[in-house]
């Protein structure tokens, strides 16, 4: 045998190498495939992540009030796309898992009353490259139905009394709250199947004078009322308290040698009323206990019974925010004290169908048309004022631990009467009104504290949020 020949039978016996190429085979066989598994497992987590942002952002941006100036698909889809961008960026970290995404796709269905947001993306692989696969790609999509919030009876029961002239940054709290009530009234009135009432409660409540012949109220006679003035007075300061703040007031004495002047003034019932005498200050039993008028100085602000968007020649929703626009707080006496059960007890009234106010719908027709009754108490102080038994004079409540009580038997009674309940707390410091208000709420989240004008606006957001459902079609 050759030299030649012995040395390629013995390479051919020789296996000490083969081992060596199929583990290396292998290896790279295992290495490749544990990768791929890598990658596709962060591929499913990005997939699952960026799902989750697209269903919330559709969610949310579906939930959002768009001005009546934008009427068609393209317009009102092009109003939302920056308010979805906002809210997807917000819920998705862009570079999680090596990913990037482009901006978001939103498209508008007025017909079908739906929104659709779509977003695709990339995932950078790791292992993947080394089959030249550097990316992955990916998407997400999601249509909700946009929120009708009706049918709703709602009235707005708000505190106007004169501590609503403090400033909060510059700006009163009364304006704070006209404004926050007047966003409300537009997210809300967008359907004919929406009614709002407005209930401005001080003191008293002024119902109006249209009221005067109806069985369930006693008119006082006007009278006249000599008064007198001086031809020269000394202004003069003095300690008092407004809205059950201590507060610096002032009047006037005649200068010496004065002239007195006397004239006459005539007093006439302008609407203002009171409560009930005691065993019907908390309830609606037995309309033959009349409700009584008073013969004062009354603020001109009247109630707005519920109204919907169509009456009026369809100037119902103006209407209403009109109403909202002529609160103003009058700085005289208790007349604008707080007294939380007048604002209470109206707007429960307004929410019944029996006298004395007869506009809203019956149980059993909220029922078939699963129609909400809803009533929005906003306040920015404690109780201030307490009524006698008889129901006919208001004196400083010294003690609130009475009126307080009468407050939250008003609320478990309008509960029980099926009416949700929202609270709204604007700066109030006294923690006996905060627990109480809190517990008039209808829910533990419906109750709110705001302690300056965007916490308000937020609030008033979230209820009208909270009373728009939505849901995700896909």
């Amino acid at each position: 045998m050759t030299p030649l020949a012995a040395s390629l039978r013995a390479f051919g016996r020789e296996t000490r190498g083969t081992v060596a190429v199929f583990v290396a085979l292998s290896a790279a066989t295992l290495v490749t495939v544990t990768g791929m598994s890598v990658d596709l497992v962060r591929a499913t987590f990005a997939k699952n992540e960026l799902q989750q942002a697209v269903d919330a952002t559709t969610l949310a941006v579906a939930s959002e009030q768009v001005p009546n100036t934008y009427t068609t698909d393209a317009t009102i889809a092009a109003y939302l796309t920056p308010i979805a961008q906002g809210y997807f960026d917000a819920n998705f970290a862009a570079g999680s898992n090596a990913t990037s995404v482009d901006p978001i796709s939103l498209t508008v269905n007025t017909a079908a009353n739906t929104v659709a947001i779509s977003v695709s993306g990339s995932m950078q692989t790791m292992m993947l490259q080394m089959i030249n696969k550097p990316t992955v790609p990916m998407s997400a999509e999601a249509t909700a139905e946009r929120a009708q919030p009706g049918p709703i009876e709602m009235v707005l029961s708000l505190d106007y009394t004169w501590s609503m002239t403090d400033q909060i940054n510059g700006e009163q709290k009364i304006v704070s709250m006209k404004r926050a009530a007047t966003n409300l009234v537009n997210a809300l009135m967008v359907t004919d199947d929406i009614k709002i009432g407005i209930v401005p409660f001080a003191s008293f409540i002024n119902i109006g004078t249209s009221y005067n012949t109806q069985s369930w109220i006693n008119v006082p006679a006007g009278y006249d009322r000599t008064y007198s003035s001086y031809s020269c007075t000394t202004p003069i300061t003095y300690s008092c308290n407004l809205d059950g703040v201590p507060s610096t007031c002032s009047t006037s004495v005649p200068c010496p040698g004065a002239t007195q002047r006397f004239w006459v003034q005539r007093f006439d019932y302008q609407g203002c009323i009171i409560s009930r005498r005691a065993g019907y200050q908390d309830n609606q039993t037995d309309p033959s206990v009349k409700y009584d008028g008073i013969l004062m100085t009354c603020v001109p602000l009247t109630i707005r019974d519920l109204t919907a968007r169509t009456e009026s020649s369809n100037t119902g929703k103006a209407l209403v925010t009109n109403k909202i626009a002529s609160i103003n707080p009058m700085n005289h006496g208790y007349v604008t004290e707080t007294f939380i059960p007048s604002g209470l007890l109206w707007g429960w009234n307004m929410l019944t169908p029996e006298q004395p106010l007869d506009k809203a719908v019956s149980k059993a027709t909220a029922e078939q048309l699963g129609l909400r009754k809803v009533l929005v108490l906003m306040t920015d102080g404690k109780n201030s004022v307490m009524v006698n038994s008889a129901g006919t004079n208001f004196t400083a409540a010294t003690d609130a631990t009475a009126v307080n009580k009468l407050t939250s038997d008003l609320c478990t009674n309008i509960k029980n009467d099926g009416i949700i309940i929202y609270t709204v707390n604007f700066a109030v410091a006294d923690a006996a009104t905060n627990s109480m208000l809190k517990n008039c709420a209808s829910e533990p989240t419906y109750y709110y504290t705001a302690n300056n004008a965007d916490q308000l606006a937020a609030a008033f957001d979230r209820i009208g949020k909270s009373l728009r459902p939505v849901r995700l079609l896909q």
